[in-house]
């Protein structure tokens, strides 16, 4: 496009029959001497990941400490009894939900927030085209849908109440950051180390294992008045099965097929879903524990299901962060002018 074109009347020279020295990406001026865009870091967008990063640390702070004194009653809801709060910021929602958010929040206060913040921070004075700068933003992107998700559940789950806003903006202005954290990836091409097969696997076995919970709860609920009181509670319908069903389980699976056929966009887009992946699966084994102190039962199998699978989006994730490249092309070894973290100059050879 016309950003990746030299300034008007500057002529590329060819490193190859130039004897000319290049400066270093990080140190040359914003156009090299071979006419390539020399890329810098990205402080505006780091700015905006940083100001998400401090805003989900906000919403998260008053979830968990100041969201009100609040006593619980039973009403009589669409489905049966149910025991709601009646008062604070969550007022009119249902204790275990309510139990739950203080977990997620939990892990978006110690683990998500800190961690995208201190990339944004590291990756506003990092060049993008460098090893570590595609690291740094693959990485943010995964934080970045894992922000989108959150508080995009939250606005759809949550009772109508004066956080609500804040849930919309942050959501809205998570998806955005994510789309603009993509465009900046310079191409990429995976190395023999790329976790193809464990990707492959993750990608297509959690979807499967979602389908199954959900489906399952959902049927029960369609046909046992008694499982549809317990499920819905006092809610109309089911937002977290419906956003784990429309977003995650297809995303799972078209990422897989993708990765399995070596497509670049599957290993692009499996390695930023582990990361999400990863602090999701944390998070619901937050919620769990969560849910346990409001009822107290504890679903042993769910914990384990999910810090399993934590465990395995991490390892996934990690590896599959620090086998992806940049793609270098020419005497010059500079990264060619495109963008999106996509390779089109060819199939990826890694297994």
């Amino acid at each position: 496009g016309a950003d990746h074109l030299p300034p008007k009347g500057m002529i590329p020279v060819s490193t190859e029959s130039s004897s000319r020295t290049e400066p270093h990406p990080e140190q040359g001026d914003r156009w090299g001497p071979d006419g390539l865009r020399q890329h810098r870091g990205h402080p505006a967008l780091a700015a905006i990941q940083a100001a998400i990063a401090l805003g989900a640390a906000t919403l998260a702070t008053i979830g968990i400490w100041f969201r009100g004194a609040a006593g619980t009653r039973v009403i009589e809801g669409l489905h049966g009894p149910a025991e709601v709060v009646t008062g604070g910021l969550y007022a009119g929602n249902s204790a275990a939900v309510v139990a739950e958010g203080v977990g997620w929040d939990v892990v978006t206060l110690a683990l998500a927030a800190p961690l995208l913040l201190g990339l944004a921070v590291v990756g506003a004075r990092t060049d993008g085209v460098t090893r570590r700068g595609s690291r740094i933003a693959l990485a943010a992107a995964g934080l970045l849908f894992y922000v989108l998700y959150q508080y995009h559940q939250y606005a759809i789950t949550y009772a109508f109440g004066p956080l609500l806003p804040a849930f919309i903006v942050l959501a809205a202005s998570a998806l955005i950051c994510l789309l603009l954290t993509l465009g900046s990836l310079p191409p990429l091409r995976p190395t023999p180390r790329y976790p193809r097969r464990t990707l492959i696997a993750i990608m297509a076995l959690v979807p499967l294992a979602l389908t199954g919970m959900w489906a399952g709860r959902i049927f029960a609920a369609l046909t046992d008045p008694a499982a549809r009181a317990e499920t819905l509670q006092h809610y109309t319908t089911l937002p977290v099965q419906v956003m784990d069903l429309v977003w995650l389980v297809p995303l799972g699976g078209l990422f897989a097929v993708l990765l399995a056929r070596r497509h670049p966009i599957g290993y692009l887009g499996a390695t930023i879903l582990a990361v999400k992946g990863a602090t999701m699966a944390f998070a619901i084994v937050a919620m769990v524990i969560g849910t346990a102190g409001a009822t107290g039962e504890l679903e042993i199998p769910g914990l384990v299901m999910f810090l399993a699978v934590g465990m395995a989006c991490t390892y996934a994730a990690v590896r599959g962060i620090l086998a992806l490249e940049p793609v270098t092309t020419g005497a010059s070894g500079k990264t060619p002018p495109r963008a999106g973290g996509i390779d089109h100059w060819g199939t990826p050879s890694s297994s």
